[in-house]
């Protein structure tokens, strides 16, 4: 379902869902061009980091966004059809998941041009990666919920999403807010965004971070359960 909405979106376009890729590249090398000149940075450093924090900063912002409306965007399907409603929300990730792996494009180009050659620690975005999902995914479930009671809360999301952008260390590093660094660590979002550029930069995540993540996804998914079970029969009433 995923793939085919992808694919629906970009019918009878020439370059397909890789346009998304373009307009992330542009993004991407405007940001760092600028970010990198404001902090006199050296480009082959910060154009990795921002790049990579890019790409799965927007899959996270997707899986926030859409994650609010997955159940109210798809309510024709489920007034009329039996599935069941964890369908819509695989699918909100798994669409996210495929624009992710478009936009991964990019890294691989910008390693290739400043020479970032796979190591031992690059294999461990095969743990990370995975432990990164898991963590947050169980918002896309929550979201979904609340937001089909209160329409009000996808607004919210992209609203909060934007604040968020600024508190998470996409286009800087903690370090660079000297004192104030607390105002980036003490986000979950930047431990897992840690959890999976880190690596693919040939760094090993902290320590902390693994254990924030596992924390942040184990009372996430508690809780997430929890509201599913207690509300789930109540989604088609509300749509």
């Amino acid at each position: 379902m995923a793939w085919q909405e992808i694919r629906q979106r970009y019918r009878r376009s020439l370059l397909g869902p890789f346009w998304l890729t373009i307009s992330m590249a542009v993004q991407m090398l405007t940001m760092g061009v600028v970010v990198t000149i404001l902090f006199h940075q050296s480009f082959g450093r910060f154009l990795p980091y921002v790049c990579v924090g890019l790409i799965f900063w927007i899959m996270i912002v997707g899986f926030f966004n859409e994650g609010a409306t997955a159940f109210v965007a798809s309510s024709n399907f489920i007034l009329n059809m039996r599935i069941p409603l964890t369908t819509y929300i695989l699918q909100c990730v798994w669409r996210n998941l495929i624009i992710a792996a478009h936009n991964f494009v990019i890294y691989v180009a910008v390693a290739l041009i400043y020479s970032i050659v796979p190591t031992p620690r690059m294999a461990l975005i095969f743990i990370t990666f995975p432990l990164a999902l898991w963590s947050v995914s169980w918002i896309v479930l929550s979201l979904a919920v609340v937001s089909t009671r209160f329409r009000d809360l996808p607004t919210m999301v992209g609203t909060g999403m934007n604040v968020l952008f600024w508190l998470t260390p996409i286009v800087y590093s903690p370090d660079q807010l000297g004192a104030n660094q607390w105002l980036a660590t003490a986000n979950p979002l930047a431990h897992v965004l840690d959890l999976v550029r880190l690596p693919l930069l040939n760094q090993v995540p902290a320590p902390n971070s693994f254990l924030i993540v596992i924390a942040m996804g184990l009372i996430g998914w508690i809780v997430a359960f929890l509201l599913f079970a207690r509300f789930r029969a109540r989604v088609p009433f509300w749509l």
